[in-house]
């Protein structure tokens, strides 16, 4: 599986995306919803 994930707070993205990926998920962030469209879009 894999996951976009947007937001701007650093600390909880990373934070989430690390317990995210010991479940084996996929996890692209982005920091805001514009650079979130341009991931979704690849």
């Amino acid at each position: 599986m894999r996951i976009l994930f947007t937001d701007d707070y650093a600390v909880s993205a990373n934070a989430l995306s690390e317990m995210l990926e010991e479940q084996n998920i996929q996890v692209d962030q982005a920091e805001c919803g514009e650079n979130g469209h341009r991931l979704a879009d690849i």
